[in-house]
């Protein structure tokens, strides 16, 4: 049961926005990759949208197994934060590391 009791068309329009934000997380990528020196740019463009396939191979799957293992919405809730949070720390993670190496 959620937390808060939202009208069907409310919810509907934040799940709409959350699809966009994780359809535009992999084209930014594809930006980001389109600013770097040329001779990187195409293996890292590769890479990351490697990586985006693989994530949107696995992650259905992983997260029908922890659906499947009924720990709860709250523990299902910790784990996606858990992968969020790791989203958000890795890409800031290689720009500090590309920064580093370019001087």
């Amino acid at each position: 049961m959620l937390t808060l009791q939202l009208p069907l068309a409310m919810l509907l329009v934040i799940v709409a926005f959350a699809g966009l934000g994780s359809v535009g997380t992999q084209i930014l990528v594809g930006g980001y990759c389109a600013t770097q020196p040329q001779s990187p740019s195409a293996t890292a463009l590769s890479w990351s949208l490697g990586v985006g396939r693989i994530g949107a191979i696995c992650g259905p799957i992983i997260g029908g197994a922890v659906a499947s293992l009924a720990f709860g919405w709250q523990m299902n809730f910790y784990m996606s934060a858990i992968f969020a949070v790791v989203g958000a720390v890795v890409p800031r993670k290689v720009h500090s590391l590309a920064l580093i190496h370019r001087c």
